[in-house]
């Protein structure tokens, strides 16, 4: 597999934005995975980053933390406090994130003006090596989204919590999945 959907939680919807969680997973755009076989554990990545190095290295809003003030609870303790995915330092959040993408040739982000932009800017905030994909390999989910014939978006149900990050990624590699099937290449 040499596709990664990302999906990022942050602070503010900024290029330079806080990150507070990344979610990824490895996948096939022409293949029909169900949940459980996204989630195996070589496939995905579920990273709380620690409040303060997220704050030290990237800006926060104050519109999007109104905005989580409204967002589901289990949302909330997923990103920000659950006890059963420790936060770590944006450093070595980055560190994870290169380990995983190895031998991946594509990153996929909901955006082409948000995740890989922000996730890119992190990156060259605490790390002097080069990010482990080319600039000119960036995809973009909502694009394709744009891209189906009226009428032929494949319906496939939400999986997890919504705003969490690789619950989002999940999902958003499932329907991308599903969307290659109708497309008319």
């Amino acid at each position: 597999m040499k596709h990664i959907m990302l999906d990022l939680e942050t602070l503010s919807a900024q290029t330079d934005a806080a990150i507070v969680s990344i979610g990824a997973v490895k996948f096939s755009p022409n293949g029909a995975d169900d949940e459980a076989t996204m989630r195996d554990q070589d496939r995905c990545l579920d990273i709380r980053i620690d409040l303060d190095s997220a704050m030290a290295h990237g800006h926060v809003s104050g519109s999007t933390l109104q905005w989580w003030f409204k967002q589901d609870a289990m949302a909330i303790h997923k990103t920000f406090s659950d006890p059963n995915n420790k936060p770590m330092s944006l450093r070595d959040a980055m560190d994870a994130f290169y380990d995983f993408s190895q031998g991946c040739v594509y990153l996929w982000g909901n955006g082409a003006n948000f995740d890989n932009p922000i996730i890119r800017n992190a990156w060259s905030k605490v790390s002097q090596a080069d990010f482990p994909i080319a600039y000119n390999k960036d995809l973009c989910y909502r694009t394709v989204k744009e891209l189906v014939p009226v009428g032929k978006m494949p319906m496939i149900p939400k999986c997890g919590t919504a705003h969490n990050a690789l619950d989002d990624a999940i999902y958003q590699a499932r329907h991308l999945q599903a969307m290659y099937g109708v497309m008319e290449w």
